[in-house]
């Protein structure tokens, strides 16, 4: 059995195992939590993510171009074909206008004024072609590399579930472990480093090694490590605040 009291401390030596047992699962967690935070995969679906963003909103642009383009080019091919039609009637009533030259001479002047719109309509016609053609050229660029980023995401997400499904196991060994330990442990050793623990970043118990605290690594020298070993086993680090063990 264990007691302890303030700076008195009296614990059991299979207490005492029990504690670093527990300490040793709790900084396996903590490691093997930090190893699943950092895998190599987590950064790299970021930084795909973002390419996959900035090519989807490339893209977007790129469409927008595309449907003015092709209305623009629905626009001006309604026009022709109106002046086509208008250069028809034209046609006609010049061939019906007999020896009406005035009627001939008019509809001439229109015939001209149509055509050479619809000249300036073609050329207009051509370069939307043009720039249709190049714009459906960037489309498939930006298709092929949304494709290769795709695959990209794909395999690194398969990647990542493979390795955080590992080290989950291990997590999930390690709280298993723990649980054991910690019900074994009395309850006022427990709480003690459990409140210790929520103070210390986790990390609540070590030894005390060649005078130094196994943990803060700092010496303690004179008084303080008199006063620390006369509460041996189970003393506190008079800097870090953490438990020591003192064997």
């Amino acid at each position: 059995t264990s007691s302890t009291n303030g700076e008195d401390m009296q614990v059991a030596h299979e207490d005492l195992n029990l504690l670093l047992k527990l300490q040793t699962a709790d900084m396996d967690a903590i490691r093997t939590k930090k190893e699943l935070a950092e895998l190599p995969q987590i950064a790299k679906m970021s930084v795909l993510s973002a390419k996959h963003k900035a090519l989807d909103e490339k893209a977007n642009q790129v469409e927008a171009l595309k449907q003015r383009a092709e209305s623009e080019i629905t626009r001006l091919t309604t026009e022709d074909g109106m002046l086509a039609d208008k250069q028809r009637h034209a046609q006609e009533l010049i061939d019906n206008a007999g020896g009406d030259y005035r009627s001939v001479e008019s509809h001439s002047k229109e015939m001209s004024g149509f055509a050479k719109r619809r000249e300036e309509l073609d050329g207009k016609l051509s370069k939307l072609a043009e720039e249709l053609q190049k714009i459906e050229g960037v489309q498939a660029q930006l298709k092929k590399a949304t494709d290769i980023v795709t695959n990209d995401e794909a395999a690194t997400r398969a990647s990542y579930e493979e390795a955080s499904a590992g080290l989950r196991a291990q997590l999930q060994e390690i709280a298993r472990v723990r649980e054991g330990y910690a019900a074994d442990l009395p309850k006022d050793l427990l709480d003690l480093y459990t409140e210790t623990a929520r103070h210390t970043g986790g990390i609540a118990v070590g030894k005390l090694v060649d005078d130094r605290c196994g943990i803060c690594r700092s010496p303690i020298e004179g008084g303080r490590l008199i006063d620390l070993k006369a509460h041996a086993p189970l003393g506190v680090c008079p800097n870090c605040k953490r438990l020591l063990v003192i064997e």
